[in-house]
């Protein structure tokens, strides 16, 4: 008989509501034995609310720095006694409505309304799923509308005011960890866009870091000061033009010479790859460092 599908997800609804891949997820089964999934006639996993659940204990033990190996030596019932009360999985498809709802305020120059979804979003959610699932997204739709004669910079501006704002009163709440990784976070001369940034100071502090964020806008010589005041472990910038990158590397190369800590640079508009940059000793990174999965290897592989 095959297995009642009531309340139970398709790995597909496990992987948005997690993040975490169908590769990955079938690993963990094979290798570590957390994950439970009954199969379908035609073989397809199905996956329980305890499976949710463990996996959303997993996910904030991840973003605490812990490795995967450590997490599944605790055992499945340890993580379910640790695990909260679970997002349905089935929830998630409502995450690109609230995106759209921000996309849409911003259109229309609600400033209100934009700030009524941000508080309604927060309230529901933890920031981490916030900042993946619906801002994000969010952003992205904006830049494309922009692109597209869809709207206004005013727009694009008066979202990235208020998310911005409410990214950077949530890193004053949560402080600095005692103990952890001294971070310092900044943006390349002349680059104003920070919510990638922003975001990536946030998974830096909820993954246990000291995270210093510098802002917008840092010239290098100002950086190389305070990493020789603050001694970070590293200092990571972001820039999203090619043509600024490209304009303040060479002063990049340079500067890097003075300071200890490890450089590391991310954002759309730095290269997949730069060998003399390599060769300097400055670290590139791709894709979406802020994510939890990222910043935790991220902050391993600099320990």
């Amino acid at each position: 008989m095959a297995p009642s599908t009531t309340g139970r997800y398709k790995i597909r609804s496990i992987t948005r509501a997690t993040g975490f891949s169908p590769s990955l997820l079938r690993a963990w089964e094979l290798r570590y034995n957390l994950l439970r999934p009954e199969r379908t006639g035609t073989g397809h996993r199905l996956y329980s609310e305890q499976d949710l659940a463990l996996l959303q204990a997993v996910k904030g033990l991840i973003e605490q720095g812990r490795s995967i190996g450590e997490i599944a030596r605790m055992g499945r019932d340890a993580l379910l006694e640790a695990a909260p009360s679970p997002v349905p999985a089935r929830s998630f498809s409502s995450l690109e409505k609230h995106a759209e709802q921000l996309v849409q305020a911003s259109v229309e120059m609600d400033g209100g309304r934009l700030e009524e979804h941000l508080n309604h979003a927060f309230t529901l959610l933890s920031p981490a799923l916030v900042i993946e699932r619906i801002i994000e997204p969010a952003a992205i739709a904006i830049g494309e509308l922009w692109a597209q004669g869809g709207c206004s910079v005013a727009s694009e501006h008066l979202f990235s005011e208020a998310v911005g704002n409410r990214l950077r009163r949530i890193l004053e709440l949560n402080g600095r960890p005692a103990g952890g990784m001294l971070c310092l976070c900044a943006c390349f001369p002349d680059e104003s866009h920070e919510l990638g940034l922003l975001s990536l100071s946030h998974a830096l502090v909820r993954a246990g870091a000291r995270t210093i964020y510098l802002g917008p806008s840092l010239p290098f010589e100002d950086l190389v000061i305070a990493c020789r005041k603050l001694r970070p472990r590293v200092a990571m910038l972001s820039v999203t033009r090619r043509a600024l990158f490209e304009a303040h590397r060479p002063q990049l190369l340079t500067r890097v010479q003075q300071v200890d800590a490890q450089i590391a640079i991310g954002g759309q508009g730095v290269p997949d790859q730069d060998d003399e940059l390599s060769s300097a000793g400055i670290r590139i990174i791709r894709g979406h460092p802020w994510r939890s999965n990222a910043v935790s290897e991220l902050l391993s592989s600099l320990r």
